[in-house]
């Protein structure tokens, strides 16, 4: 196997590791992206979109994190936003996106602001600008 092979083969592994790849298959007919590729160091992960837990802003790139690991990505929130599934990813902030199965519960802090609890513990404020996007996910779920 060729380095370059033998590179993308080890990426491809470490960014599924839980799952046989007869499981992940990509959807031609789906509009959206179904995998990233992050350069990391000399190799290049291929995330999953699934396996994304929230995004982050910071500054020109975006923070993926996923499975407790943060990677960086060259690209704006706006235009990851608009290639993501709209049905999976919600934006809760300006400077964060998250996967809506990620989602444990969402709590009302006293001053009547919202915050995502994330499965792992993660806490992330919901902006009041972004009350609409919470109304619809909550509509959603019922």
């Amino acid at each position: 196997m060729s380095t370059s092979i033998q590179h993308l083969h080890n990426a491809y592994s470490a960014a599924a590791p839980d799952r046989p790849r007869s499981e992940r298959t990509e959807d031609s007919s789906s509009p959206y992206i179904q995998r990233i590729a992050v350069k990391k160091a000399r190799r290049i992960l291929l995330l999953w979109t699934e396996d994304i837990d929230m995004i982050e802003a910071a500054g020109n790139y975006v923070r993926l994190v996923s499975q407790g690991q943060g990677h960086l990505y060259r690209t704006t929130m706006r235009s990851l936003e608009k290639k993501l599934d709209p049905d999976r990813f919600l934006r809760i902030h300006r400077s964060t996106i998250v996967n809506v199965d990620r989602i444990r519960e969402v709590l009302t802090t006293p001053s009547g602001d919202y915050v995502a609890i994330l499965a792992d513990g993660t806490r992330t404020n919901w902006s009041r600008g972004y009350r609409r996007q919470l109304n619809e996910f909550l509509s959603r779920q019922t």
